[in-house]
């Protein structure tokens, strides 16, 4: 447990404040003591709603049980890390990755928890699980790019602008993929043309 004096207190609420988290502090009963702006931006609810609120009213009715053993596992371990739903005001479900820790401020105990919308996240893993098990169960149904499907020009563009297309994800469709190799191959052909 982490024990926090007041002077440390003040200065952990400025970083808390400004910090681009959701960032909870409620007491062991999941009573809201404090939060930061970006909670209030996050789930929709005016900064002084939420203070009068429990934590386990954020959740939907289908994610309470995990927000108990949650609950149970600070209270054991001093600090946990999951993955739950939460509600938004208007109704909306997103995942937060949640990690939340047990701290002593001015000889109270309290939680910590800092809450990340991972919903985009949790949504693209999936789409990249779905995609390999349709892949895997329709090898044969995947159309075949070849060298000669490639003009002179999208192969320029491909080799210029590959690493900006993969900081951008595109390597989760496996025919993107599948075009960059033989981009590649197509170019180190033509460079061991030259030389030779």
């Amino acid at each position: 447990m982490i024990n926090i004096k007041y002077n440390q207190l003040e200065k952990r609420c400025d970083e808390m404040h400004y910090s681009n988290d959701s960032i909870f502090i409620h007491d062991l009963d999941g009573n809201i003591l404090d939060v930061n702006p970006r909670v209030v931006d996050l789930f929709g609810y005016s900064r002084s709603a939420i203070l009068s609120m429990n934590i386990s009213s954020l959740h939907p009715s289908w994610a309470l049980n995990r927000s108990k053993r949650a609950f149970a596992s600070i209270q054991q371990d001093g600090y946990v890390n999951i993955d739950v739903d939460f509600q938004k005001k208007n109704g909306d479900v997103f995942i937060g990755d949640v990690f939340s820790s047990l701290i002593q401020i001015n000889q109270m105990q309290v939680v910590l928890g800092i809450v990340r919308d991972i919903t985009d996240r949790k949504q693209a893993e999936n789409a990249v699980r779905d995609s390999e098990k349709n892949g895997l169960e329709k090898q044969e149904d995947k159309p075949q790019i070849s060298p000669v499907n490639l003009s002179i020009e999208a192969t320029i563009y491909i080799s210029c602008c590959w690493p900006y297309l993969i900081h951008l994800g595109l390597f989760l469709f496996p025919q993107v993929e599948q075009m960059f190799q033989i981009a590649v191959r197509a170019l180190d052909q033509r460079q061991l043309r030259k030389t030779s």
